[in-house]
């Protein structure tokens, strides 16, 4: 984008304001600068306002004096959002006050302790920004407020009779302006027939709206836009004026409602063309880390007619938006969103260059004021290419998926031996959804599979039922997009943490516990996996200490424990596990997690015991529940309360809990127990956050007993409960 100065402008104070009906209708009467403005308060804890039309830094002395004995001059100036900025009593009021933006201020003129009579309001400009070559000019928001627009329907595409004069603005030229709530800056230029222009309103504090009106007609606009643009912001894109003369834009919010800063740019042709000079070089297999710290950043490429690319645009701090563009700036391709389930990246898959020449890509927020890190790929490729390697049975290999395109992994294998295979998202978060194939050496498919842990397939234990060259592939199963993945390979029955790291059986001893010593770090060892077996009935606990030695704090240490389908069971808070009632009939995985910085050693220490179905001690009935009544209360550190609730009819009843209270420290934890107060189920965060939820299939009249508590009866905090029956 081209980069000019900002700056401000100074602007004819006196022009800027519209006398007459136009601030009458703002709500106040005109304040002129050296003028002597008269005025009465007639009644006790009246006000008059009147606006001045003020440029950003500008300093300005106001000055209040009573006219008659009994007036107490009160005087107040409050900027375009309705914060006061000064305030002052006396005889006479004085207060010099440096404007902080451009924009329309309101002075309040009252008497203080209820008192009347006439007064005198004078305005000086004690000090102006000076003037700068070739500035950026400054709007106010000046204009007649427009009639309001009904519910449901488009804003009004007229303007109030009589002439509109706006500001100036020339065709190159980027402007800012404030804009306040029900009014609308318009701004003039000159334009002859069959010129090509393009217009673009753009704002992170409200919904853009941009009309053009001609020469010809003051009644109809010619073009209006709300959405063209990136996000909310709009765009009236290469238009063809049909006549010489002043044409006029309208720059205002969507029904007129929003409030805040803006910037408008009048561009010839296309737009502002992109340029080498301003840009950086991206060269094709190129991954490149950025900061988005303007509203773009545009980086350029030489590129050949019918290469095929492609262009991904990810961000964990904005929602991104990517570009294509030519030599000339005229715009090719576009994107949002990636296509992926959550995700907030965008991407152009397999666009295929229209010539020989320079192109250029432009990385973007989708709202208009956002900032950030971002990395940006651009791949020559291919529909349907395909990567082929080798893998050997104990490795973890780590490659990149190509969009549109598979993997080929080829290994020998004996009959009868016993592999596990993992295919793993290298970033979790990019919801990259793997897809997983055996091929036997035959040519037959042998296995597959789809879901696992973050969506990372897995086969694991597979008996291989032929000697020859297998094939693994590795594909995306929904969305075409690829990304970075580990593939391991391992020998027997093997799972593997998130990075790609196999896990390790680890038995109990004959005290029925278990312990082991180990390091993660934040390189490449962020994770570890364990395998435990719990005998049938019994009941598995786990903790976790910080070794010495280490940087790290209990609170970097996340543990989760899963089935043998990744499905999770229960997770920990600072480093422990809580696992009332949690019984298991087979293998589960102990999944540990670093989220802290450089090495940190720990100790995980296991057990299983046999116990009984938990019964919950006898409480007293803290209330009774009723569907969709909400009740709420204050839970003290380690104490619960004990809510009682009959159906009404047979049915599916949801219950959930919701945290009332600012303080992030509360973890409710919720409990469903039957007439005996034997436990029903238990959930921590079903609800979403830390909120539990829990959906139960009750007969008619049966009773229930709620029971509201906190993650292992340590925090406290207020919540909200309640029940409702589901469809």
């Amino acid at each position: 984008m081209h980069k000019l100065i900002w700056a401000l402008v100074v602007i004819a104070l006196c022009g800027l304001v519209r006398v007459g009906p136009s601030h009458a209708q703002q709500g106040g009467q005109p304040l002129r600068p050296d003028v002597v403005n008269t005025g009465t308060i007639n009644n006790a804890g009246e006000v008059d306002t009147w606006l001045y039309d003020g440029t950003g830094t500008a300093l300005v002395r106001l000055t209040l004096t009573a006219t008659s004995a009994e007036l107490q001059p009160y005087l107040q100036v409050l900027d375009y959002n309705g914060g006061i900025i000064a305030s002052t009593t006396g005889n006479p009021a004085q207060a010099d006050v440096r404007l902080p933006a451009t924009g329309t201020y309101r002075v309040l003129v009252s008497g203080n302790e209820n008192t009347t009579g006439g007064y005198e309001l004078t305005l000086e400009v004690l000090s102006e920004p000076a003037r700068q070559p070739l500035p950026t000019v400054v709007g106010t928001s000046t204009m007649i407020a427009p009639s309001p627009t009904p519910n449901g329907t488009q804003p009004p595409t007229f303007i109030p009779a009589g002439p509109q004069q706006g500001q100036q603005i020339e065709v190159g030229q980027i402007v800012e302006g404030l804009l306040n709530s029900g009014r609308w800056d318009v701004w003039e230029f000159v334009g002859s027939m069959g010129q090509q222009v393009t217009i673009r309103l753009r704002s992170g504090d409200f919904d853009p709206y941009l009309e053009l009106y001609g020469p010809s007609d003051d009644r109809v606009a010619l073009f209006s836009d709300d959405d063209s643009g990136r996000g909310r912001n709009a765009t009236l894109y290469a238009m063809t004026l049909p006549e010489a003369g002043t044409y006029r834009i309208f720059a205002r919010s969507y029904e007129n409602k929003g409030a805040g800063a803006y910037r408008l740019s009048l561009e010839p042709d296309t737009g502002f063309a992109p340029s080498q000079a301003n840009s950086q070089s991206i060269a094709y297999n190129q991954l490149i880390d950025g900061q988005l710290v303007d509203e773009e950043t545009i980086y350029y490429f030489a590129g050949q007619a019918e290469d095929t690319i492609s262009v991904l645009l990810t961000s964990r701090d904005f929602d991104a938006f990517v570009e294509i563009r030519d030599s000339n700036g005229v715009l090719l391709e576009e994107n949002d969103d990636d296509g992926r389930r959550g995700s907030k990246n965008s991407a152009i898959i397999n666009y295929q260059l229209p010539a020989d020449g320079t192109y250029f890509l432009v990385a973007a927020a989708y709202s208009f004021s956002s900032q950030g890190g971002f990395t940006l790929e651009l791949l020559n490729t291919a529909p349907e290419r395909t990567h082929e390697g080798e893998i050997s049975v104990g490795q973890t290999v780590t490659a990149r998926l190509l969009p549109e395109a598979k993997a080929e992994w080829h290994f020998w294998g004996e009959t009868g031996q016993v592999v596990s295979v993992a295919a793993l998202a290298a970033n979790p978060n990019e919801g990259f959804d793997l897809y997983l194939e055996l091929v036997s050496p035959s040519g037959s498919l042998a296995s597959d599979d789809d879901g696992g842990y973050q969506r990372n397939p897995a086969l694991t234990d597979f008996r291989l039922r032929e000697y020859g060259l297998y094939t693994v592939r590795v594909s995306e199963y929904r969305a075409t997009i690829g990304g970075y993945y580990h593939l391991a390979l391992a020998d027997g029955r093997v799972y593997f943490a998130p990075d790609g790291t196999p896990s390790v059986y680890l038995p109990f001893d004959v005290d029925n516990s278990a312990s082991v010593i180990d390091a993660l770090d934040d390189t490449e060892h962020r994770y570890q996996v364990w395998t435990v077996t719990v005998p049938a009935g019994e009941l598995l606990t786990a903790s976790l200490q910080v070794g010495n030695g280490g940087s790290g704090i209990l609170q970097d240490f996340f543990i989760q424990i899963l089935g043998l389908d990744w499905e999770p069971l229960v997770e920990s808070v600072t480093g422990e596990l809580y696992t009332e009632n949690m019984a298991s009939t087979t293998d589960l995985l102990v999944l540990v997690n670093y989220q802290g910085h450089d090495v940190q050693p720990y100790q995980l220490q296991l057990a299983t015991a046999l116990t009984p179905p938990i019964t919950a001690e006898p409480r007293p009935i803290f209330g009774t529940l009723f569907v969709d009544k909400a009740v709420s209360g204050t839970l003290p550190v380690g104490e619960r309360h004990l809510w009682q609730f009959t159906a009404p009819a047979a049915g599916t009843y949801r219950i959930s809990i919701v945290k009332a209270n600012a303080d992030d420290s509360y973890d409710p934890y919720l409990y469903i127990l039957n007439a005996e107060s034997q436990v029903m189920a238990e959930d921590d965060d079903s609800g979403g956050g830390r909120n539990p939820q829990i959906t139960v299939e009750l007969q008619a009249d049966e009773v229930i007993q709620v029971q509201v508590a906190s993650f292992a009866d340590r925090t406290t905090g207020d919540y909200e409960l309640t029940v409702e029956v589901t469809d």
